[in-house]
């Protein structure tokens, strides 16, 4: 059972157009756009492990989010898209806190490592959260 699981993973593939249609759904309907200048990019690198990741630039209001197609982890594309867009709108905060974690505690120290494996723990658990709002 879960060899054949394994390999369905292994099997799956993502359709671009179907991934650009829910990419353009969500930057509307998460009110990024026209705020923001997001593209969506496909990854081919077979090294590349995530199912998706985001860059950002905060200063001039431009985004590009990523999706592995070569090796996807995650079989709803729609689920990916969205957690990265969220990433986008939570980013502010993002920032707020890591500046806070750098500000408070000394590089590499107990205090400092703990809270950013926190920060990070939370942050991702929020986004998830926040996503499965929407799909």
């Amino acid at each position: 059972m879960l060899q054949t699981k394994i390999e369905e993973r292994k099997n799956y593939t993502i359709d671009k157009n179907e991934a650009n249609k829910l990419f353009e759904k969500y930057i509307k309907k998460l009110r990024i756009t026209p705020t923001w200048d997001v593209q969506l990019e496909f990854v081919d690198d077979p090294n590349w492990k995530k199912p998706g990741d985001f860059k950002i630039d905060c200063d001039d209001r431009q985004a590009i989010v990523l999706i592995n197609i070569v090796n996807p982890k995650q079989e709803n594309i729609e689920e990916v898209i969205v957690n990265e867009l969220m990433h986008i709108k939570m980013y502010p905060l993002d920032q707020v806190i890591e500046s806070l974690i750098i500000n408070c505690f000394e590089e590499d120290s107990p205090a400092s490592n703990f809270s950013y494996q926190q920060f990070y723990t939370a942050l991702e658990q929020t986004v998830e959260e926040l996503a499965k709002c929407f799909y």
